[in-house]
């Protein structure tokens, strides 16, 4: 893989080009024409005016077909390739030189034809501003650019095309540092490597200008799209944006032969329609590569790994990163496409959809996708696995729907193994419907996000029982978790912040109001055994800053109850904290565990369920004390 010079490498050839220019050039601008035929640029022969330097602009207007070479490095304020004749066509060989133009390179100026191919060395468009501007195909003009090779650098790309493609990027590497667009009049194809046993990379950094690909027909985006090509499409740095409204397409082309790269990276984003990794039975190894907080695809359409029998196809969403597809989410269905995967890794880490299929067709396909490590696969509707696999290592399920369509095609199945399954922004989550069809291996836990749960009249967790969770967590705004009965089994957990409706509650596990902090607010009637455990935690004086547990009925107290400190609070003077509330009591806790380090007050714990700390001496005060008691000893010594 060739590594592409970048962004950051420029001031280290600005440096080399500042002393050849402190060597000489022209003190005054001018215009200098390319005299017809092939050559060497740094031959004052093939110039009318002589070598363009860093404060002249260079011409090529031949309605011919011929080759520029150079034996090294180049300096020009602007280029512009007007070659007229649709035929003609301007080709640049640097080999290991590099041409640095500082303002603008145009191809196609003033209703005129310019075409050129760069077959290798490095071409550079940029200043110290980032506003170098390489153009092709003006207004009214006609550009084509041809990369064969070698590697274009350039602060802003601007292309049109009227007719046909104006961009035929065929191998090389063409990085964008700040931004540009692509316009399409007509029906265009933007193809990366198209050339057999070629690979073309284009890396696109935003420097905080947007790159867009803009249309008034759909723009289709193929990466890799000849047999035996590879294209790679490197969307990096924050305020890069690449936006198509078209169907991108990582792998296939002709043939479905063609392999391809789609990298999402660094706060980078893109947004598109439907995007298909891997399409066409011959498209294998394909990659789509999302990582890092804030890197994100946006899919309009369909997301479809292994498209039309495409095998060994893999999408990585990874450190949160976020791909989000607004229709379903096809991984190993359509064809006899083989090993197919999708995996999700990482707090913050999403996938969106609306419907998830693995592996749906009637053979045996290896087909996976894999959540774990605290990442996300958000699912609005419908799960179906079969014969493929959907797995959850210490993830989430989220879903968006009160009672989600669970499939499992015999030999597929749908793994729950200390994961999380999470119901969001809806008012009747089915707790004991379809999710149970998962298999439970492990701590599993459900959890209400801003939800309700459609009312059940007995309820247990802690079991983990093969269909039910080890935990139950409410969180977001307003969550509701109501039945008759709720019993916390041993091993159990109940935490989060909300509302329990249950007439009775009863907790032989553990209870820990809040997700560092909050308030858990029982309804009725909790009592707690000799089993169970309240966790408190505070990190505040104010009331939003720790744990507090409410019951409106009566709260019965055995058990122990555990208080400790989060958050790097430290507390101080006459700190007191209401951590519990009830409309009536009974009992008391067989054990309380306070933090270490502090005189505690609980003499009002089972009065006004507060906790506080026992006055302690200012440091002057206690100074002052102790002087006066050496001054008492002091003077009675001497008496």
């Amino acid at each position: 893989m060739k590594t592409i010079p970048p962004f950051f490498v420029l001031p280290r050839m600005c440096v080399w080009l500042l002393a050849l220019l402190a060597g000489g050039g022209s003190a005054f601008a001018q215009d200098s024409y390319w005299n017809g035929t092939s050559g060497d640029f740094a031959n004052a022969t093939k110039w009318n005016a002589g070598v363009p330097n860093a404060s002249s602009n260079a011409f090529f207007t031949n309605s011919a077909t011929y080759t520029v070479s150079w034996t090294a490095n180049a300096t020009s304020a602007n280029v512009y390739v007007n070659t007229k004749s649709a035929s003609a066509v301007l080709s640049e060989q640097l080999d290991a030189s590099l041409w640095w133009v500082t303002n603008q390179y145009l191809i196609g100026q003033s209703g005129n034809t310019g075409s050129v191919t760069h077959g290798s060395g490095t071409l550079v468009v940029t200043n110290a501003a980032g506003t170098g501007l390489f153009v092709v195909g003006d207004a009214g003009s006609k550009g084509t650019l041809t990369l064969t090779g070698g590697t274009v650098i350039v602060d802003k790309l601007w292309a049109t095309n009227v007719s046909t493609s104006t961009l035929s990027l065929r191998a090389g590497d063409l990085v964008t540092q700040s931004g540009g667009s692509i316009v399409n009049v007509g029906s265009l194809r933007l193809s990366l490597g198209n050339v057999a046993g070629q690979t073309m990379t284009w890396t696109m950094r935003g420097g905080g200008t947007n790159l867009l690909l803009t249309t008034p027909q759909t723009l289709d985006t193929q990466i890799g799209n000849a047999v035996g090509a590879y294209g790679r499409l490197i969307i990096t740095d924050p305020g890069t944006i690449y936006t198509n409204a078209g169907s991108t397409s990582v792998g296939g082309g002709s043939g479905g032969a063609g392999r391809g790269m789609l990298v999402v990276s660094n706060g980078g984003r893109g947004w598109g329609g439907n995007l298909h990794v891997g399409n066409g039975g011959a498209s294998t190894n394909n990659d789509v590569i999302i990582t890092g907080p804030n890197s994100r695809w946006n899919a309009s359409g369909t997301l479809n790994v292994g498209y039309v029998g495409a095998t060994n196809n893999l999408v990585q969403i990874l450190d949160g990163g976020a791909l989000v597809a607004i229709a379903n989410a096809n991984v190993g269905t359509l064809g006899s496409g083989l090993n197919n995967r999708v995996i999700v890794s990482g707090t913050n880490s999403l996938l969106s959809v609306a419907d998830l299929y693995v592996g749906t067709n009637p053979t045996a396909n290896a087909s996976l996708v894999l959540v774990k490590d605290a990442a996300t696969l958000a699912v609005v509707t419908r799960m179906t696995a079969g014969p493929g696999i959907i797995s959850n290592l210490g993830g989430v399920f989220q879903f968006g729907a009160g009672n989600p369509i669970i499939n499992t095609n015999v030999p597929g199945s749908i793994v729950l193994s200390n994961g999380v399954v999470s119901f969001k922004g809806v008012s009747d989550a089915v707790v004991n419907g379809q999710i149970t069809k998962f298999t439970f291996l492990d701590r599993n836990t459900l959890r209400l996000d801003g939800t309700t749960n459609s009312a059940v009249a007995t309820y247990a967790i802690g079991t983990n029982a093969g269909t039910t969770f080890a935990s139950l967590n409410l969180t977001g705004n307003n969550s509701l978790f109501q039945n008759t009965t709720l019993t916390v089994d041993e091993g159990g957990v109940l935490s989060g912040s909300g509302k329990i409706g249950s007439v009775n509650a009863t907790n032989r596990g553990v209870i820990s109001p809040g997700n560092s902090p909050g308030t858990l607010v029982f309804a009725s009637n909790l009592t707690l055994l000799d089993s169970s455990t309240l966790n408190i935690e505070l990190g505040g004086t104010n009331s939003s800053l720790y744990d507090r547990l409410q019951v409106l009925g009566s709260l019965t107290l055995t058990g122990s109850l555990n208080v400790s400190l989060i958050n790097g609070f430290v507390p101080s003077g006459t700190n007191e904290f209401d951590v519990l509330d009830w409309g009536a009591l009974v009992g008391t806790f067989g054990s309380v565990t306070l933090p270490v380090g502090y005189d505690w007050d609980t003499s009002n714990l089972y009065t006004t369920g507060t906790l506080s700390l026992l006055a302690i001496p200012e440091p002057s005060a206690l100074a002052a004390g102790v002087a006066g008691l050496l001054l008492l000893a002091f003077l009675r010594r001497r008496s």
